[in-house]
């Protein structure tokens, strides 16, 4: 269950928040097999314990400057790509996501600290960019910086962009670098990352 929270304090000045809440209960014997008993477990389908868990996937405070620049302080999504911006993380890796977020420590999910971004006319196009920082999910002491430069062309039926996550990791440095394109040709739209 998501629980999201936002205000708006002026046109320039906005808070956004998501908590993500999960329940979770044990069914022991799903297939009802009486079986089950010698192996030391139940004889019958049978409900056994709960854990429960909410954690704040967004909580931001974002100050619009301009087109060519939104201030974000806090907490919230990557923006490496097109899939990390694009789903509710538990569901979106259960559900068969992309490889990219089903590989760990491929790419950190979450930015922390700070994200810059912005985007300006370009020959009847657009360019944008995205500035981060980021805890790593395995050790929250380590932090790296990330980004993406991204070109939009008109109309957008075409987008390319290049995303770089670095920094130090408990096994060393670590870094990642990817390529995105989304095409749009009528009513069906390719991605690939």
């Amino acid at each position: 269950l998501g629980l999201n929270i936002a205000a708006s304090f002026s046109r320039d000045l906005r808070f956004v928040s998501q908590l993500l809440t999960a329940l979770n209960v044990n069914v022991l014997n799903p297939d009802n097999d009486p079986r089950a008993a010698t192996l030391g477990g139940p004889s019958r389908r049978e409900l056994r314990g709960y854990e429960f868990g909410a954690i704040p996937a967004q909580a931001y405070v974002e100050y619009f400057s301009s087109d060519a620049l939104r201030i974000q302080i806090g907490l919230g999504y990557v923006p490496f790509g097109h899939a990390l911006q694009q789903r509710e993380l538990v569901l979106f890796v259960r559900r068969g996501g992309p490889q990219l977020m089903r590989m760990q420590h491929l790419v950190e999910p979450l930015w922390a600290g700070f994200h810059l971004s912005g985007m300006v006319p370009f020959a009847r196009s657009r360019v944008g960019y995205d500035l981060y920082t980021f805890p790593f999910i395995s050790d929250t002491r380590m932090s790296g910086v990330g980004g993406r430069a991204w070109w939009e062309s008109p109309r957008e039926l075409a987008t390319f962009g290049i995303s770089a996550q670095t920094g130090k990791s408990p096994q060393g440095a670590a870094s990642t670098l990817g390529i995105d394109g989304r095409l749009r040709l009528g009513s069906v739209t390719l991605l690939s990352e």
